[in-house]
């Protein structure tokens, strides 16, 4: 879907990294954006420095009454959506899957996976009804190849690439124009695995793992804020491939491509060549 200057587009996570540079590029292209996010401070910054008409509005994706009226509200302001963003996302604490308390998973999962559902449910009917529009979905290259001591990440970002092929298919299905992508970037450099934004809901924050497994994926993250490409990077593959209508984006096509590359190995039988790096 071409983006035309004046249409309307949600972004939640907006107030940092991808989502931030997403409103940004957004906002470069004319189109009236509102940016959501659970850090009300960041949020109100984001939407300052973005030098085009747009709306900061605090929310917690994890909440669908909450994603409902942010839906209803912008419909209502501006009479439609053009470009549903469902970019808000955790890391969760580095942990060994048995080692991951179970609140670290609802926290994870509620974010990741359910605040993606609850803000797709809401718009993608006004999509369908105008037969216009699109859906970008931010998945990972965590979608395709898991990671050591991230299992409630991966779990979610696996969950996201199959929800976002099966959206595809039920548009396409039924006759829809509204086109679905999901962004799964490389390294970004950004400040993801630091967001405090721990609910007070599920007690204590964890305190993640100190073993050989846990510190090489800290390590790994540590990385990728200093080493990874610039948000506006992910951002602006992102948005080509909604306006050329492609499934899947990257700021790294051949990370994906690799990724791809090793399931099919795995497919037909070869020993997983992540055992290995195992310590």
């Amino acid at each position: 879907m071409e983006l035309r200057d004046g249409d309307v587009a949600i972004v939640t996570g907006a107030a940092s990294g991808i989502g931030r540079a997403l409103a940004t590029a957004l906002g470069r292209r004319g189109v009236r954006v509102v940016l959501t996010d659970r850090d009300a401070v960041a949020l109100a910054a984001a939407r300052d420095a973005l030098g085009a008409p747009a709306s900061a509005v605090p929310l917690d994706v994890t909440d669908p009454d909450a994603v409902a009226r942010v839906v209803a509200e912008t419909e209502d302001r501006y009479g439609r959506v053009d470009l549903v963003a469902a970019n808000a996302g955790v890391p969760g604490h580095p942990a060994r899957l048995w080692e991951t308390p179970l609140a670290d998973w609802r926290w994870v999962v509620d974010v990741n996976l359910w605040g993606v559902v609850h803000l797709l449910h809401a718009a993608v009917p006004g999509l369908v009804a105008r037969d216009r529009g699109h859906v970008l979905v931010t998945g990972s290259i965590a979608s395709w190849s898991a990671g050591a001591a991230m299992a409630p990440y991966a779990a979610t970002k696996h969950a996201l690439l199959g929800l976002a092929e099966s959206l595809h298919r039920d548009l396409a299905g039924s006759g829809s124009a509204v086109g679905v992508t999901v962004l799964c970037p490389g390294a970004v450099a950004t400040a993801f695995n630091e967001r405090n934004h721990w609910p007070e809901r599920l007690g204590p924050r964890p305190p993640g793992r100190s073993d050989a497994v846990a510190a090489a994926t800290v390590d790994m993250l540590t990385r990728g804020i200093i080493e990874g490409v610039d948000p506006a990077v992910a951002a602006e593959a992102a948005l080509a491939a909604v306006a050329e209508g492609r499934f899947v984006a990257s700021s790294d096509p051949a990370w994906i491509a690799h990724a791809a590359r090793t399931r099919v190995e795995v497919a037909e039988g070869a020993a997983p060549p992540w055992r290995r790096h195992v310590p």
